[in-house]
């Protein structure tokens, strides 16, 4: 814990100092906000590096087919994958319940008539109602 707590001070102690331009041992609007603008151009420097990186990354999908060059942009074309895609359900579930349909009719249990004792005390002309 003392640790954390001396490097989080020795950051503080480095950050104050850079952003105290003037030595004066306070921080003026002025320097934070130079300092925010500093800060904020390195992270879009560095976000563009990124983004560069990315876009490589991308094209190196796209030649090896990983990955498509184009979305569908008409309307046509998207409604042609949506219908696919519904197709395509509905297919799966088609196809799972003839499945289950056929297992079903696997481990259905067939009773042979000798192994069925019927009871047939209670089908006697003295039924009274």
């Amino acid at each position: 814990e003392d640790v954390l707590r001396t490097i989080v001070v020795d950051l503080a102690e480095r950050l104050f100092y850079e952003v105290d331009v003037n030595m004066d041992g306070t921080l003026t609007p002025q320097e934070l906000a130079s300092a925010f603008g500093c800060r904020r151009e390195e992270a879009l420097k560095k976000r563009e590096g990124r983004k560069w990186v990315r876009r490589a990354t991308e094209a190196a999908a796209v030649q090896m087919g990983l990955k498509s060059k184009s979305r569908p942009r008409d309307e046509v074309r998207a409604n042609a994958v949506k219908h696919q895609d519904k197709e395509r359900k509905e297919a799966y579930v088609h196809e799972r319940r003839r499945r289950e349909e056929w297992q079903a009719e696997v481990e259905r249990p067939e009773l042979l008539d000798a192994d069925v004792d019927v009871d047939t005390s209670l089908l006697s002309d003295n039924l009274t109602f």
